[in-house]
């Protein structure tokens, strides 16, 4: 019985286990939807304060 509980426990634990491949696959999605999502905020406040001036009054 101790070993089926030990053969579980083993089980569960390779499962968890990310090779490195998934590990750089992983991250460099992260930062790409960081980038993105940094890029996608800081756009229209850029372009929202670049209006330009009115005409002078004549």
């Amino acid at each position: 019985m101790k070993k089926d509980i030990n053969k579980n426990q083993e089980n569960k634990s390779e499962k968890k286990v990310m090779t490195r491949k998934q590990a750089l696959k992983k991250a460099g999605l992260l930062s790409l939807t960081t980038a993105s999502m940094m890029l996608l905020m800081k756009t229209p406040a850029k372009a929202q304060g670049s209006t330009p001036a009115p005409p002078p009054a004549w």
